[in-house]
């Protein structure tokens, strides 16, 4: 799957460009998954938790190329990833290799400008053409913006977890699980 990058012009005016992680933007990876998971709870991992090497990160997105069925995208702005997005199988399986997981992120600084929804725009996009049928996610279920964007994209939602996550201070959140088949686009 090869995903040219691609300039775009943010709400704030601002320019941005997205393409495709390579093994070359393992370390930039990496830094931002840790920044912006010190930024919300919404995420799955606290930045400690990230445990991965530049090395290893490295030999994971030179996996993802071959594979040319998973990969992240990342947003750049000034020199540095400020948002990612990834498509990956569900499960290495027969039974479900049709499904998609989809993650993403974008640094607090940069929300709400049209960022996210162009990596959704593009990740739905690519996972359709690398032969996925359907695309999953899981939201908490007090992420509003988040589920708001997913809706607007035709993800529909397929069920709950209460108290499926466990904060540091204590708190449990719910998640909604999400999907998209491509035939409902």
């Amino acid at each position: 799957m090869e995903f040219i990058q691609q300039e775009f012009l943010g709400k704030n005016q601002e320019i941005y460009t997205i393409k495709m992680a390579r093994k070359e933007d393992a370390k930039a990876l990496l830094e931002h998954s840790k920044r912006v998971r010190g930024e919300t709870d919404f995420l799955l991992t606290y930045p400690e938790e990230l445990t991965m090497t530049e090395e290893e990160e490295r030999e994971m997105l030179k996996t993802f190329h071959k594979t040319q069925r998973q990969f992240i995208l990342c947003v750049y702005y000034e020199d540095k990833i400020i948002a990612s997005a990834g498509i990956m199988p569900l499960m290495e399986k027969k039974k479900v290799l049709h499904r998609a997981s989809f993650g993403i992120c974008v640094e607090e600084k940069h929300w709400g400008n049209g960022i996210g929804k162009k990596l959704m725009e593009k990740s739905i996009l690519l996972a359709f053409e690398a032969g996925y049928e359907q695309i999953e996610l899981g939201v908490f279920a007090d992420n509003n913006k988040a589920e708001k964007m997913y809706h607007e994209f035709g993800f529909q939602e397929w069920g709950r977890i209460p108290k499926a996550y466990h904060l540091k201070d204590g708190s449990y959140h719910d998640e909604i699980l999400m999907g998209l088949r491509k035939e409902c686009l």
